[in-house]
């Protein structure tokens, strides 16, 4: 049986595409893990009523504390043998579960994963894939790591794991981008299998508040950097994963000057100065975009010169 976890806060206005995505699945033995972490909205009254309606639908209502601890949660309520994660406003291709579980039978591998569409407001679709020249691929764990950077890799949601990846594995509580805190314990420790397919079979929505969808705060931007400086720094403990540590080194610099170009609240973080000054001048970075950045530095010189006082 397959375990399907969706964490849910105030969901209300898609919980019922995304739950008919899952009866429409062409394999029909899953169970439905909904984990309501404190909704306001009348979330629960439509997972009470699927719920009723099919016993393989099991409602979970908890103080809301953040979608890490909604999935962990699911994790300790889930009694089938395979997890899978779907977003509260998300969907499946029919074909979703029967597909990937069949990758891990068939091939003896831990995990499965396909790439996605992503749906925007007007409904259309927009690929987004491994960016492998095969159609179908079985690689190492390791050697997934240096995927990171696609979106079909990063994302917990379309793939089928067997339950055994998450005997050691939980989610970090309070934190925002909880995927980016155990990418790394998942695909960085040489110890599975996982096989890649092309077809697009998970439906990514543009069009909702979820976690990852909202507009920028602080937090979340804290929260994106820190989780991938310690996947950096896991990377860095292993020489055979050097390579994926460069890689997330990019993944960091490429996500704070974005950022730190157009937000003047990052200009002001002191997490983002010191990463700079550490970081930037050794990169790989443009040597304009460089100029740019410590242009900037030595102007706001009250910031600059925090990098040196002493925190009281």
């Amino acid at each position: 049986m397959i375990s399907i976890i969706i964490p849910i806060f105030n969901s209300a206005l898609f919980l019922e595409r995304t739950y008919e995505s899952v009866l429409k699945q062409t394999h029909t033995d899953f169970e439905v893990i909904m984990v309501d972490d404190g909704s306001t909205d009348h979330s629960a009254k439509i997972c009470n009523i699927y719920a009723e309606n099919d016993k393989r639908f099991r409602y979970f209502l908890k103080q809301n504390s953040g979608v890490a601890d909604a999935r962990n949660l699911g994790l300790k309520k889930a009694k089938g043998s395979y997890i899978s994660f779907l977003d509260s406003d998300d969907t499946y291709d029919p074909l979703f579960l029967e597909k990937l579980h069949n990758e891990i039978v068939n091939n003896n591998v831990a995990i499965a994963a396909c790439n996605m569409y992503g749906i925007s407001k007007d409904k259309k679709k927009i690929s987004s894939h491994f960016g492998l020249r095969e159609k179908n691929v079985i690689m190492s764990d390791i050697n997934f790591c240096l995927l990171q950077k696609f979106l079909g890799s990063a994302s917990l949601c379309n793939k089928i794991y067997k339950r055994e990846v998450f005997n050691n594995i939980k989610f970090p509580g309070g934190m925002l981008f909880e995927d980016n805190y155990v990418f790394h314990e998942i695909f960085g420790n040489s110890r599975y299998q996982i096989s890649l397919i092309e077809d697009h079979l998970y439906y990514y929505h543009y069009n909702s508040e979820s976690i990852t969808r909202k507009k920028f705060s602080l937090q979340r931007y804290d929260d994106h950097v820190s989780g991938l400086v310690r996947r950096k720094e896991f990377f860095l403990k292993e020489k055979k994963m050097y390579q994926a540590a460069a890689q997330t080194e990019s993944m960091i610099l490429d996500y704070m000057i974005i950022n730190y170009l157009n937000n003047k609240e990052v200009q002001k973080n002191r997490l983002t100065i010191e990463y700079f000054l550490k970081n930037l001048l050794k990169s790989n970075v443009n040597y304009k975009t460089k100029i740019i950045i410590f242009s900037k530095l030595i102007l706001n010189i009250d910031l600059f010169k925090s990098k040196f006082t002493p925190t009281k």
